[in-house]
C-alpha cells in the first residue's frame, strides 16, 4: 500500500448520518468507500490461520515477534484486498464504515497503524428520535447494536437508546483525545446544515483536493441494494428534515442520564437536555 495513503475509518454509532458520510466521500474521485465490509470481522480468521500455520513461540520473546509478524502478516493481507478493490475502482484512497469498528478499535489501531479517523457524532435525543424509528421496524434492534442496552433497560426503550448513545459517544471522545492527530470530527448537524464547509475542512484532514460534485453526485446512480440506511435510498440530497424531531419529555430520561448526557454535550457543543 502507499504509505502517503493512509486507510480512513469511520467510527460511528448507528443512525448518525453515517451512510450519507460514506456516500459522499465515495463520491470523491479519490476516495474509495464502499457499503459496510466490517473488516474487522476479518481480522481474528486471519490471525488463526497464521497461527495454525506458524510454529508455536517458546518464551515470551519470541512470542511477541510472533505476534508482530501475525499483525503484519493480516494488515499486508486485508490492505491487498482493498487496495486491488480500490484500484479498481479508479480511486486512491480506501474507507471503511461500519457501525461496529468502534468496539474492535484497539485491534483495528494494530493492524491499520497508520489509518486515519473520522469521529461522527450526533445530538442525542435526535439519535435517540431515530433509533426509535428503527425499533418499528426491527422491535429487537437487531442490525443495529442496540440489543444488548435494550436488554439491560428493558422496558425503557429511550433509556436503552440513551445508553447506548453514552457508550458509544464516549468511547469515541476518549479514542479522539488520545489520537488527535489522526482523527477528525464530524458532527451531523454540521454535515447536513452545511454540507460544503464541513466536508472542506474534511478533505483537507485527508489531504485530498476539494471535489464540489461530490453533494451531488453521491445521490446518483440504484441505491436500493445497498447496505446502511435504509432511508439513504430514497434521498435525493444533503437536507436536515431530522433535526431536531423529537421532543422527549424529561420524565422519559430516567435514571440520572440527564447529567451524564450534558456532560458529552457541553463538549461536543450540543444544547443542555432539561433533567
Amino acid at each position: 500500500m502507499n504509505k502517503s495513503n493512509p486507510p480512513v475509518f469511520i467510527l460511528c454509532p448507528a443512525r448518525t448520518g453515517s451512510t450519507l458520510l460514506r456516500s459522499l466521500l465515495n463520491a470523491h474521485p479519490k476516495l474509495y468507500c464502499p457499503q459496510e465490509l466490517h473488516l474487522f470481522q476479518f481480522i481474528k480468521p486471519l490471525s488463526d490461520l497464521f497461527n495454525k500455520l506458524v510454529a508455536p513461540a517458546e518464551n515470551q520473546h519470541e512470542n511477541l515477534h510472533r505476534n508482530s509478524i501475525l499483525i503484519s502478516k493480516v494488515s499486508d493481507q486485508l490492505n491487498s484486498i482493498m487496495d486491488t478493490a480500490c484500484a479498481e475502482a479508479g480511486k486512491e484512497i480506501w474507507c471503511e464504515k461500519s457501525i461496529y469498528t468502534l468496539d474492535s478499535i484497539e485491534v483495528v489501531k494494530k493492524v491499520f497503524p497508520n489509518a486515519k479517523y473520522i469521529c461522527l457524532y450526533r445530538n442525542s435525543l435526535d439519535q435517540v428520535a431515530s433509533g426509535l424509528e428503527c425499533l418499528r421496524v426491527t422491535p429487537d434492534g437487531s442490525g443495529f447494536g442496540f440489543q444488548n442496552f435494550l436488554r439491560q433497560a428493558h422496558p425503557d426503550r429511550i433509556g436503552g437508546l440513551l445508553d447506548y448513545w453514552l457508550d458509544k459517544t464516549q468511547k469515541i471522545m476518549a479514542f479522539e483525545k488520545n489520537n488527535l492527530n489522526r482523527a477528525y470530527r464530524v458532527r451531523y448537524e454540521d454535515l447536513v446544515q452545511d454540507p460544503e464547509q464541513t466536508i472542506t475542512g474534511l478533505l483537507d484532514f485527508l489531504e485530498v483536493e476539494h471535489s464540489p460534485e461530490m453533494l451531488t453526485k453521491a445521490f446518483e446512480g440504484k441505491r436500493e441494494d445497498q447496505a446502511g440506511d435504509y432511508k439513504f435510498r430514497s434521498t435525493n440530497k444533503v437536507h436536515t428534515d431530522s433535526l431536531g424531531k423529537q421532543k422527549i419529555p424529561p420524565e422519559q430520561i430516567k435514571g440520572g442520564r440527564s447529567r451524564k448526557i450534558n456532560r458529552f454535550h457541553k463538549k461536543l457543543g450540543y444544547e443542555e437536555i432539561s433533567a
